[in-house]
């Protein structure tokens, strides 16, 4: 899906076209607004299952300008002087989630990756780098619907999970061993789900899965007590700190109702295949 608008930048010496995106989550949307068509770009596939064409209940804008220094997000200060816009691309997509996130206080905003086979929600649950976008995209690929890679929203009242569908993007690795940390300095790629594969709607959850990625280990999957799942997903909680103790009440209560597990794994089929097993 395109732009919404577009008009002429109002500095003279840059006549860009202004670019305007509208990204709806639950109803609320967040205004995009940029002259730099290579954030346009980034914008039309990162969000393209989460855009509508006009803001009706607009809850935040965003607004990544060219500038001379480089760029300008929200009107701050320039950012990467070295023009390259591929550089801001991150901040934008962390600027939308959180722009989301300050709006919806009302929900507990879970670092997650969601994905759905029959008439529950499997949380994939871990660091950064261990994997979740792949085992997403994995299970996708084999029949799971899709509602997030990164963020899960939780409702405190129902403790459905609502779908957050930003396109994942996968850590591209190679065949060796990486030093603990160094997983940000691979490169991602996009790998959008198709549209009959994203799920619109809430779901409840039927079981949380926190994966341990180690290089050359075999996949295990082991239950973990409702005590293990509550503070791992206390640890991943991205808003805590809106809620405290009654986020620590909805989170017991979900960990009681939903069993969780610890998946360890150095292969990304095998971690898959095991997940796949508790949705049959």
């Amino acid at each position: 899906m395109g732009p919404n608008t577009a008009k002429k930048g109002t500095d003279p010496m840059i006549q860009n076209v202004v670019q305007d995106f509208c990204i709806d989550f639950d109803g609320g949307q967040v205004l995009c607004r940029t002259d730099v068509p290579e954030v346009g770009t980034f914008i039309s596939k990162m969000f393209s299952a989460m855009l509508v064409p006009h803001a009706d209940n607009q809850i935040g804008q965003i607004e990544l300008l060219r500038s001379v220094g480089g760029f300008t997000l929200n009107g701050g200060e320039s950012l990467n002087d070295e023009g390259d816009p591929s550089g801001v691309f991150d901040q934008l997509r962390h600027e939308v989630l959180m722009t989301f996130i300050l709006a919806r206080r009302d929900l507990i905003w879970l670092h997650a990756g969601v994905v759905k086979r029959g008439g529950g929600a499997t949380l994939i649950s871990g660091p950064s780098g261990a994997g979740k976008s792949t085992l997403t995209t994995i299970l996708c690929e084999r029949g799971w619907q899709f509602l997030s890679d990164d963020a899960a929203p939780l409702s405190v009242t129902t403790m459905d999970v609502l779908p957050y569908p930003q396109t994942p993007r996968r850590r591209v690795y190679h065949a060796r061993e990486l030093s603990s940390g160094d997983e940000h300095l691979l490169e991602r790629e996009m790998r959008p789900v198709p549209a009959e594969r994203v799920w619109r709607g809430r779901s409840p959850v039927a079981q949380i899965v926190f994966i341990e990625f180690s290089f050359d280990a075999r996949a295990e999957l082991r239950p973990a007590t409702p005590g293990e799942t509550t503070l791992g997903l206390i640890s991943n909680c991205t808003n805590f700190v809106d809620h405290k103790a009654d986020g620590v009440a909805c989170l017991a209560a979900l960990a009681r109702s939903a069993p969780g597990y610890v998946l360890k794994y150095g292969d990304n089929a095998a971690a898959a295949a095991l997940i796949d097993e508790l949705a049959i």
